[in-house]
């Protein structure tokens, strides 16, 4: 078994893997002042962790934006599964090249997409993100990572309409549905218009300028907690992959890890 963290700068997401295939993903708020003990309750109740032995552990990784979180989380595992596990960092010797210009300034969990996304799909592709902010990834046909475009996301967005104006009310996010058309008859569904379909044609568009400039088709895979909500009006999508990152997390351990 192998425990995949996905640090994000709104929630942290758990994945209980085993031979690479996530058997159950668990989701809570990343708190940058959690204590170790904090954590380590939370680890011992997420499902499936409490039933695997600690000689069933093949091993854990933690993908961070977030780096206050990373030591008393590292300490939280150690504590209940007995394993120390490795933190990725983007200077590490991975499946894609790293081309950018500062290669250090890379949020791990873009990079972690790139590597599963080349290994599940192949090279000459977009990943598109949509969690907090919504990231695009470019990784070129000859399996290198170029970098990418950084927009609000849809949570973002929608707190920013709210709270930087007087009369636009807030928009939770799990309510977010397929508009019934683009003209917004009712302030509600102006706003839900513009997130939804603006959100869309963001992604769609820069998808097709990405190419224009590098002259050959890249296919996209969509990753995050909205991706197969807005996947369904999106003509150019390749795939939808809610495990993503975690799976990428997974494959930057075999290469990187100590023991491999």
């Amino acid at each position: 078994m192998f425990l995949a963290i996905d640090v994000g700068n709104t929630h942290t997401t758990f994945g209980l893997m085993k031979n690479g295939a996530v058997l159950h993903q668990s989701r809570i708020r990343t708190h940058l002042k959690k204590t170790e003990d904090e954590l380590t309750v939370t680890l011992r109740f997420l499902e499936g962790l409490q039933d695997v032995a600690r000689d069933d552990w093949e091993g854990s990784a933690i993908c961070s934006v977030a780096p206050p979180v990373n030591k008393p989380l590292s300490t939280a595992v150690q504590r209940a599964t007995g394993m120390t596990p490795l933190v990725l960092r983007p200077d590490m010797n991975l499946s894609v090249r790293n081309r950018y210009e500062r290669p250090l300034e890379v949020g791990m969990d873009r990079l972690a997409n790139a590597v599963a996304g080349v290994e599940r799909y192949g090279p000459g592709l977009v990943t598109v993100d949509f969690g907090t902010a919504t990231t695009l990834d470019i990784v070129s046909k000859d399996a290198e990572y170029l970098g990418g475009v950084i927009l609000p996301g849809l949570e973002t967005t929608a707190d920013a309409l709210h709270f930087r104006t007087s009369k636009l009310p807030l928009i939770t996010l799990d309510a977010l549905e397929c508009p019934e058309g683009a003209v917004g008859r009712t302030t509600l569904h102006a706003i839900m218009s513009g997130l939804y379909y603006g959100s869309i044609d963001a992604v769609e568009g820069m998808h097709a300028r990405i190419e224009a400039e590098l002259g050959y088709p890249l296919k996209l895979v969509a990753t995050g907690g909205l991706a197969r909500v807005l996947s369904g009006d999106m003509k150019r999508i390749h795939a939808v992959d809610s495990d993503l990152t975690l799976r990428g997390v997974y494959q930057i351990w075999l290469r990187c890890s100590p023991q491999s």
